[in-house]
């Protein structure tokens, strides 16, 4: 707050104010941050957290001018064509796979901790634990089919359960 108070032409501070309360108690106290930096320099990351900020917030209207505005910047850009799709009185009954592809790839750099920490996934580590408690201490011979990014792989280490493990 002290550096966009002192230099309100500071994009990174309003950005960076904007990411700090929109992940706090008060998220739509985001909003003019968002809007701030974006007036500053508009980009399709924070024109997109903001159109999504506004959908968590309610706002289907002011999500749905955000979305049409990254779709002037990139009319092919499939994460803002889905969003308006799904803001439709009928939207498509599955996802597109370019959307699909888009998602995973902009999540893969925090995708474990968004699975763990932000929807609370907790089967490797519970899976893990039941074993320790049930298995007893020989190590264990693994195939995780369906590994994805190896939490469960995580888990059992932490536990030194499993001797050898191959993750498909």
């Amino acid at each position: 707050r002290a550096a966009w108070a002192a230099d309100p032409t500071l994009v990174e501070a309003a950005r960076n104010l904007a990411l700090i309360l929109e992940r706090g108690a008060d998220a739509a106290a985001a909003v003019p941050y968002f809007r701030a930096a974006l007036a500053l320099r508009d980009g399709r990351d924070d024109r997109l957290a903001l159109a999504d900020l506004l959908l968590s917030l309610g706002d289907r209207d002011g999500a749905r001018a955000e979305y049409r505005h990254l779709l002037a910047l990139d009319p092919a850009d499939p994460v803002a064509r889905h969003h308006l799709a799904a803001l439709d009185d009928a939207p498509p009954t599955a996802a597109s796979r370019e959307y699909v592809t888009r998602l995973f790839d902009e999540m893969a750099d925090h995708f474990d901790d968004h699975l763990a920490g932000g929807l609370g996934y907790r089967l490797p580590d519970e899976t893990a634990a039941a074993l320790a408690a049930d298995w007893g201490s020989e190590p264990l011979q693994v195939l995780d089919l369906g590994c994805g990014t190896g939490l469960l792989a995580r888990a059992l280490a932490a536990h030194r359960l499993a001797a050898h493990l191959v993750g498909v």
